[in-house]
């Protein structure tokens, strides 16, 4: 949510829409509203990109940053996200986890 409600500030921000569709999520401490929507599930699958939607989801306890981190430095990220994606993540050296 915070990082859609900025992105103006990205570089070369409205190419964005036209290379894919934006799933904006709820986040905790930022108001959730649906005025950005442009569409629907069905019109993201009708459309190849350009569709922006706010996708209700349970609320992490955890920013991205401090995922990073405890992923870099091999702390325990149970609970936050999917067993396939932590093992993405080490294969792949992402924030340099190399250790699984």
């Amino acid at each position: 949510m915070d990082a859609y409600l900025g992105i103006t500030s990205w570089h070369r921000w409205p190419e964005v829409a036209t290379l894919a569709h934006i799933i904006v999520l709820s986040r905790p401490g930022w108001k959730s509203t649906n005025e950005f929507d442009s569409g629907n599930a069905g019109q993201m699958l009708a459309r190849s990109s350009g569709v922006v939607i706010h996708w209700e989801s349970p609320e992490m306890p955890i920013t991205s940053t401090d995922l990073r981190r405890r992923i870099a430095a091999g702390g325990n990220v149970d609970g936050t996200i999917s067993s396939a994606v932590l093992d993405y993540i080490h294969a792949n050296n992402i924030y340099g986890a190399n250790n699984p």
